[in-house]
């Protein structure tokens, strides 16, 4: 008895608190990483109420902290986006809207007076990607089961029994489709000429071949990965087995009985598919910047493998004095497996003169 109050004393105690029914005097927000992130990144966060006998609660409890829900909690964000289901704050991806700016989040409850806040900075030493890359081809559908034979009937008096069904064939899988190219890429990469960006590189990636582009502001340290892989092919899709054949019914007294069904054959597996060839990337750094912050992958896409073969169905199973049903064929596994995509041509950073501007 003891040890089952014990037991619940400690249940009670690890339940999350209700703060409605807490005297807090004082919130906070806490980032999981005080230095703040880049553009596109996000900063995990602890909300913590402190009550006036100076117990804690915690979304994320250690020590001495009580467990709270986040519920309790309400967050507003300055130049960041809040995501109310996790706490996490996640800061613009667009370098213009951050440039010279500090995120700010405030944190209050729905019960109390009570106000925290917390600055949230924002870097540009951060490994960012450009995805120019190509989409994966898509795999082969597998083929469906064949239906499994129907049983014989047993035979009444001195009927013979009636024989089983033959499983019905496995259907083939079908061939997965290519990767696709990726885009060919011009990257250029300009100091910003003013007083409040010392350090500070822009990037600006764009597509020769759609619409597509991204800007990144980069500080030392950091980096922009041009990522123009062409897509894997796509996977063969594997064959249906084939389904098994009915059992055969039993004979009436002094009958013979049915005989088992065959099996179904297996279908065979589908080719898998070629994959995307990687894109040209053509690096354009302007003579007074510092560093190269641009690395490229321009690596063909991987190829799709071919699907594997269904297995055939079983006979049927009878009694004695009859057949048992043949076992259906294996299909084939699929015909081949798609080509590795060619590589992107590789190419060195030329120096040259950038205007660009934020």
């Amino acid at each position: 008895m003891l040890l089952l109050l014990a037991s619940c004393a400690s249940l009670r105690g690890s339940l999350p608190t209700n703060l409605e029914k807490v005297d807090v005097v004082e919130v906070r927000v806490e980032l999981a990483d005080p230095t703040g992130s880049c553009p596109g990144f996000s900063v995990p966060t602890t909300l913590v109420a402190v009550a006036s006998d100076g117990t804690e609660y915690s979304t994320h409890p250690n020590g001495a902290q009580k467990s709270v829900k986040l519920k309790h909690f309400e967050l507003v964000g300055d130049g960041v986006r809040v995501d109310p289901e996790t706490a996490w704050l996640h800061i613009p991806v667009n370098p213009a809207r951050t440039f010279g700016a500090t995120g700010q989040v405030t944190v209050t409850t729905a019960y109390h007076t009570a106000q925290g806040s917390a600055a949230v900075p924002i870097r540009y030493d951060c490994a960012y990607t450009a995805d120019f890359a190509g989409g994966s081809g898509r795999n082969g559908t597998d083929g469906s089961f064949g239906t499994t034979g129907g049983d014989g009937s047993s035979g009444s008096e001195s009927q013979p029994g009636e024989p089983g069904e033959d499983g019905q064939d496995g259907s083939h899988g079908t061939h997965g489709e290519p990767g696709g190219d990726a885009d060919d890429v011009l990257v250029r990469v300009d100091t910003l000429n003013r007083p409040d960006a010392e350090g500070l590189l822009l990037v600006v990636v764009e597509s020769q071949t759609t619409d597509h582009s991204a800007r990144f502001l980069v500080a030392e340290g950091g980096s922009v990965t041009v990522d123009a892989r062409g897509g894997a092919g796509g996977r063969g899709g594997n064959g249906g087995s084939g389904g098994d054949g009915g059992d055969g019914g039993d004979g009436g007294e002094g009958a013979p009985p049915g005989n088992g069904g065959d099996g179904g054959d297996g279908g065979n597996g589908g080719n898998g598919a070629d994959g995307g060839g990687g894109g040209s990337v053509t690096v354009l750094l302007d003579p007074e910047a510092p560093f190269n912050p641009v690395q490229v992958d321009t690596a063909g896409g991987t190829a799709g493998g071919a699907g594997t073969a269904g297995s055939g169905g079983s006979g049927g199973e009878t009694f004695s004095g009859g057949n048992t049903g043949r076992s259906g064929r294996a299909g084939k596994d699929g015909a081949s497996s798609g080509r590795a995509g060619q590589d992107g041509p590789t190419t060195k950073p030329e120096r040259q003169a950038v205007e660009l501007s934020l």
